[in-house]
């Protein structure tokens, strides 16, 4: 259930079991940032009670993974869906690479006014929570998002197939995580990406777009059980489009 992904997402991110408050501090953290080119989507459906769920959320670098070629079996309540925008695929990381390896390589140009702000907000809300001088790498794009639509292939909620559910979906936030934050399209810091913000309430920001990002539904829909096709399609500034198609069976 949410309630297992929680716990083991929390244990994975090293956290003391509790997202972290806002004291005054002086930041005891090394922020690596990360700004990548979006060039691939890609697209995963997991169980998020599964004992390996938090794998897939890799609690290290925060790469893109492998895809299972199997279609998994969940329950609508523990049904997630994984987005990454990224500048690589997983075939182009070579085997057994580490932290610093990511860090270095498939970067984009720096964006200094992104960074500052994003290292004053670290430095305000985190302090030594997580101990002095700990490296955290955290991801961002520099692209606007103009859509996001999740489609399927079956009538789910009552919606004849190719319809947009995109209103059913919810963000799901990560505790541990820092890759989460708002920006508008003119590089103003908003704040983080709120646990079950609506896609439609993200967009009206005119955000920069996410690196990496988790939906689940808002609720179970009634044609139950069914093995259905999300079709998700992410529109960025410039007309860039990318799609891409994940099946899962719904049960």
């Amino acid at each position: 259930m949410r309630f297992t992904l929680t716990i083991l997402l929390m244990l994975l991110a090293g956290s003391c079991g509790r997202k972290p408050e806002l004291p005054p501090l002086s930041s005891g953290i090394n922020p690596i940032f990360c700004p990548r080119e979006c060039e691939h989507m890609y697209v995963h459906a997991f169980d998020g009670d599964d004992e390996d769920a938090a794998f897939f959320f890799d609690g290290v670098l925060w790469m893109i993974l492998f895809r299972p070629e199997e279609v998994i079996a969940v329950q609508p309540e523990d049904f997630f869906l994984r987005i990454d925008m990224s500048s690589y695929t997983a075939e182009m990381v070579p085997d057994d690479v580490g932290q610093e390896f990511m860090r270095k390589n498939y970067l984009a140009s720096r964006d200094n006014q992104m960074e500052a702000q994003m290292a004053r907000y670290l430095s305000m809300q985190l302090g030594e929570y997580y101990g002095v001088g700990i490296p955290m790498t955290v991801e961002y794009r520099k692209e606007s998002c103009v859509s996001i639509s999740i489609k399927a292939d079956k009538t789910l909620f009552g919606e004849v197939p190719g319809t947009d559910l995109s209103e059913k979906f919810e963000f799901y936030t990560i505790p541990g995580y820092y890759n989460d934050f708002l920006f508008s399209a003119d590089k103003k810091l908003i704040g983080r990406i709120e646990e079950g913000m609506s896609i439609k309430d993200y967009l009206r920001y005119e955000p920069i777009v996410f690196p990496q990002v988790v939906f689940r539904l808002v609720k179970d829909p009634v044609e139950l059980p069914a093995e259905v096709r999300f079709d998700v399609e992410v529109e960025l500034s410039g007309g860039k489009t990318f799609s891409e198609s994940v099946a899962i069976e719904l049960i």
